[in-house]
């Protein structure tokens, strides 16, 4: 069984206590969203310790696995007279929550047209960091930095999103970067015990341990034993076949791109499934074909691979983020360890990992 302690530190990343000794530990971690954590320790723990923000860094063998802010405190008495205290956390995305796009409809930071990447980078520095118009906003370089543009994602058009939450537009770009055919994945990152880098990652935030060029490949699946639970889902709901896109010009006299991805056109005798799009802000008729083809990419059929992936090997052969090969069905299907859950307790260890694979 792994080894775990959790170092208890100020938000400026001052060692306070490390706690080795606890009833129970279970921590998540999630891609692209915020995990959380929930240490029960005993009830004769110095309380005034307890500050909301502190941070609270897991080790497993040694390894800094996830730093999570406390947020919550819970004291308990249960019936036979013992004592126990119960803190929650959330890790360290969570801080993307706390700001807001605080800049009017129509501002440069509140509509952007940028590589998906870079442009969920300026995001969160124009609202935490350097770029912040309101020094007040602005959280110092020792704590947080912004890692530099990579411009690795598709380029989105004329995204808007004034007033609203941090986290929730980057997740929104995220998606975006997705659906014009390039995941993009962004985390704050523990640099060390004080700074933490908010990055971005193109296909997948770990390794590549894929079948056959992957590095020490990973095999997933019902013939390996380590599979728990499968779903594989074909969904052509939204689907979209052929693509109208309005450029300048009104009525019969506006110039309007087309395109079609022909094999699902033809597909059967009921595939024809049109979309329009208002077009007339871009500043050419390419660029306009340029969003019709993107939205045609978004109106590709869903195929969708859940697993959930039995906790051997972790920190050994695979890791949170990393890329491995699962088998199901006859086909093969390169997933993302989208999250991961651990529990610990005086004897036992479970690790649980979250398969997903989106076509």
């Amino acid at each position: 069984m792994a080894e775990y302690h959790i170092t208890l530190r100020e938000d400026n990343g001052t060692a306070l206590t490390d706690i080795k000794t606890f009833s129970r530990l279970y921590y998540s971690r999630v891609a692209n969203a915020v995990g959380t954590l929930e240490i029960s320790l005993p009830g004769t723990f110095d309380r005034s310790l307890f500050v909301p923000d502190r941070r609270l860094d897991v080790y497993r063998n040694g390894r800094r696995e996830r730093v999570y802010f406390l947020r919550g405190v819970l004291y308990v008495t249960e019936e036979n007279g013992n004592r126990r205290t119960v803190l929650t956390g959330r890790c360290s995305n969570y801080l993307l929550t706390s700001r807001i796009v605080a800049y009017p409809a129509g501002s440069i930071q509140a509509k952007q047209t940028d590589f998906g990447d870079d442009m969920i980078k300026a995001v969160v520095n124009q609202n935490f960091s350097t770029s912040a118009t309101d020094s007040a906003r602005q959280i110092a370089a020792a704590y947080l930095t912004i890692e530099g543009d990579t411009s690795l994602g598709p380029t989105l058009t004329n995204q808007t999103f004034p007033r609203e939450n941090v986290l929730k537009v980057v997740q929104q770009l995220a998606e975006a970067c997705r659906g014009g055919g390039t995941p993009i994945y962004f985390d704050l990152y523990a640099v060390d015990d004080s700074l933490f880098q908010f990055r971005t990652m193109k296909s997948q935030p770990g390794m590549d341990h894929t079948y056959p060029n992957g590095i020490g490949p990973v095999l997933i699946g019902p013939d390996y034993g380590n599979l728990v639970e499968a779903t594989l889902k074909y969904d052509y709901d939204d689907e979209a076949t052929y693509v109208y896109a309005g450029w300048k010009g009104e009525g019969a006299d506006r110039n309007v791109q087309t395109t079609s991805d022909t094999t699902r056109l033809n597909r059967s005798l009921f595939s024809r499934r049109e979309v329009w799009i208002d077009a007339s802000q871009e500043p050419s008729a390419t660029a306009a074909l340029d969003r019709a083809k993107g939205r045609l990419v978004e109106g590709r059929p869903n195929l969708r691979f859940f697993g959930r992936l039995q906790g051997d090997g972790y920190g050994s052969q695979w890791d949170f983020g990393d890329k491995v090969s699962a088998f199901y069905e006859d086909r093969q299907y390169d997933c993302i360890v989208k999250a991961v859950e651990v529990t610990v307790e005086p004897k036992s260890e479970k690790i649980m990992a979250h398969l997903e694979y989106i076509e």
